[in-house]
């Protein structure tokens, strides 16, 4: 092989490199915006705004990590059906008809119908499933947008449906289901969040939250008195409370 054709054949991979290094760079800047937007909203929802200040970086990458999978299939699958050039808005709606069944089978249709299943997680599973599609949708409208900027040149019909989808994906969406989680999290029977000590179905025990930067969020959800008590703790020889505070329920309403 000489030596010109090594040089076309590396900088031709360097190039495959550099475009998928962007990718994973956009698509993880999209994992941050909307899991910082899908726990900020999750955090005030449930009165602990107060932990947003101990999250790590990783932490907000955690809770875009199913966004960002969805958002990165949806673009994929989309951009193959524009290449096409045929049927391009049919295809794409197509698309979106077979996310919607999918997400609504696996988390809405069979879960609300069991009877087993919690109320509250029942709902939530069903906001999961809307959220889902928005990620969904949102990068599909992307692709089309670019597609039509490409095509047909730029106009304001396409401009407002970009920064709709954006926003969409971005904001509406992990707001949305970070919401519908904090809902989820300080109903009367938050049963679907486990027990971590001292707990029972009819005690006072405390419920784990999430990881928080290597530490644990519990919540004690007292029902009768219509308070919710939290406590961000450290686990080691002895469990180290680094910070606690309490939420009136009906005040938060």
């Amino acid at each position: 092989m000489t030596q010109e054709r090594i040089a076309l054949y590396s900088s031709a991979a360097l190039d495959r490199l550099g475009q998928l290094g962007a990718s994973l760079v956009g698509l993880s800047a999209f994992a941050y915006i909307a899991g910082y937007f899908k726990l900020k909203h999750s955090y005030s929802v449930i009165g602990a705004e107060w932990v947003m200040s101990f999250l790590s970086g990783e932490d907000i990458l955690r809770a875009g990590l199913g966004p960002m999978a969805l958002f990165g299939l949806s673009i994929l699958s989309c951009v193959i059906m524009v290449g096409s050039g045929v049927l391009v808005k049919t295809k794409i709606a197509t698309f979106l008809v077979l996310i919607a069944i999918v997400l609504f089978v696996l988390r809405g249709g069979d879960q609300v119908a069991s009877p087993d299943l919690p109320t509250v997680l029942s709902e939530y599973n069903f906001s999961y499933a809307i959220a889902n599609f928005l990620y969904a949708a949102s990068g599909a409208l992307l692709v089309y947008c670019v597609y039509k900027f490409i095509f047909v040149g730029l106009n304001g019909a396409t401009s407002i449906l970009f920064v709709g989808a954006l926003m969409m994906g971005l904001y509406a969406a992990p707001v949305y289901l970070g919401h519908s989680w904090g809902k989820a999290a300080i109903a009367n029977d938050p049963s679907f969040l486990p027990w971590v000590k001292n707990a029972n179905e009819k005690g006072s025990g405390w419920r784990l939250i999430g990881n928080v930067n290597g530490k644990y969020l519990l919540m004690s959800n007292r029902t009768g008195l219509g308070d919710t008590y939290f406590q961000l703790v450290e686990i080691g020889p002895d469990w180290k409370v680094i910070a606690a505070t309490s939420f009136n329920r009906s005040e938060g309403k």
